[in-house]
């Protein structure tokens, strides 16, 4: 193996990330000028080749996709190292990582936001909602309309995946000491049958969520928030993560192997953006959505095979906004709403400079506020986490009265 893995940290998927949240930030400030750049678009390009465009600009939110993917692959990789004995199995452990990893710098964001609208305070739905935000339900439930950060939906879907992980992990895996060829066949069938089963439910809900008398935002509930239609790519991830580990001197002997998977899933989004765009409120529509997540796990796959040295060197400043992108994450609508109102040149809306601006001035403040949350809370947090749990692993030894279970 190669020392990328070795130290499971690879730093391609950190590439992978500020694309991701690249992709989301793109999204949102197309919010404001995705119409002006269309119809530029539609009066430069030719006609197919703007269609196309159009689907890709609105398809930014797949970058969530990209991030589920990575999230179920990085987590993957931990359950591989505990099953094949290199690790505790301690699921006590693994939930609280996850919590410190997100809590913490949400609960800051959250304060952020509502100190940034403090007129929100006086709404009588505030504190349920606030309440919700807490609960990290914000994704499922938006008491009185009231949304404080609009891109943290995701949390929810994530935060559900969490609580389910251990779980689908011990069925793909199967029993401890099961190696080789016959645990990347458990893997990959469980994936498959997962991504087939989700397939199949969302494409059911895509229908009834259409007819007249479905609760209104079922469509958006059941295409993109709740779990159980986003546990393909999470399970694709995870299978991702094993075949990765099983067949990585394999994958180390090509340095073409990497990129050539990367080529081919993005090829892969390229053809769903304008498929999705053509089907997506219509009976028997969302087809293109196994095509985005088989795209993703390939992408994934890909980046982590990348023999990374002169790549991670090249791209080193790319890869330090992936390091801090979850803070890009909470931050960056606001900071585009902080360079909208602040500064003249961004808030023309039908002009390049404006958009320049407007994605300088807000890309740029994103980045402060995620390098300050990673810095300030993040970092931190899991360092604290980390010491308390080395004292929780060797308490055993110094006293052996103290059951391991309750460290």
């Amino acid at each position: 193996m190669s020392v990328q893995r070795d130290g499971w940290r690879i730093p391609m998927l950190d590439v992978l990330r500020a694309a991701a949240i690249a992709a989301v930030f793109v999204q949102h400030l197309g919010d404001r000028f995705r119409p002006f750049v269309i119809a530029r678009a539609n009066a430069a390009l030719p006609g197919a080749v703007a269609a196309w465009m159009g689907s890709a600009l609105a398809h930014g939110h797949w970058g969530v996709d990209l991030f589920f993917v990575l999230s179920g692959f990085t987590l993957g990789l931990g359950f591989v190292r505990e099953h094949d004995g290199q690790g505790p199995r301690r699921v006590g452990a693994f939930f609280a990582r996850r919590a410190v990893r997100i809590l913490p710098a949400f609960y800051v964001a959250v304060a952020v936001h509502l100190t940034a609208h403090a007129e929100l305070l006086r709404l009588p739905s505030c504190w349920r909602a606030l309440a919700t935000h807490i609960a990290v339900l914000q994704g499922y439930l938006a008491p009185g309309k009231i949304v404080l950060i609009g891109a943290s939906w995701s949390l929810t879907t994530e935060a559900h995946f969490y609580l389910l992980a251990p779980l689908l992990a011990a069925l793909m895996l199967g029993r401890r000491g099961l190696a080789g060829a016959d645990s990347v066949r458990r893997a990959v069938l469980f994936a498959v049958i997962a991504c087939v089963v989700v397939w199949l439910g969302r494409a059911i809900l895509h229908d009834i969520a259409l007819r007249p008398a479905a609760p209104a935002g079922l469509l958006e509930l059941s295409q993109r928030r709740w779990v159980t239609g986003r546990l393909d790519q999470f399970a694709a991830g995870l299978a991702a993560a094993l075949v990765h580990v099983r067949m990585g001197p394999r994958l180390d002997a090509s340095p073409w192997t990497g990129p050539g998977l990367c080529a081919v899933g993005v090829a892969l989004l390229s053809l769903a953006a304008p498929l999705d765009t053509a089907t997506w409120g219509r009976p028997g529509g969302g087809p293109a959505y196994p095509l985005v997540t088989s795209a993703m796990a390939i992408l994934v796959f890909g980046a982590a095979s990348v023999q990374s040295g002169t790549a991670t060197r090249l791209l080193g400043p790319v890869r330090w906004v992936g390091v801090v992108s979850y803070g890009v994450f909470l931050y960056h609508q606001l900071a585009l709403e902080v360079a909208a109102r602040w500064l003249p040149w961004a808030r023309d809306t039908q002009s390049w400079s404006g958009l320049a601006w407007t994605a300088g001035a807000g890309g740029l403040l994103a980045c402060l506020a995620g390098w300050a949350s990673f810095s300030l809370v993040e970092a931190p947090a899991l360092a604290w986490l980390s010491r308390r749990l080395a004292r929780g692993v060797a308490r055993p030894v110094l006293d052996p009265g103290v059951s391991r279970g309750k460290a």
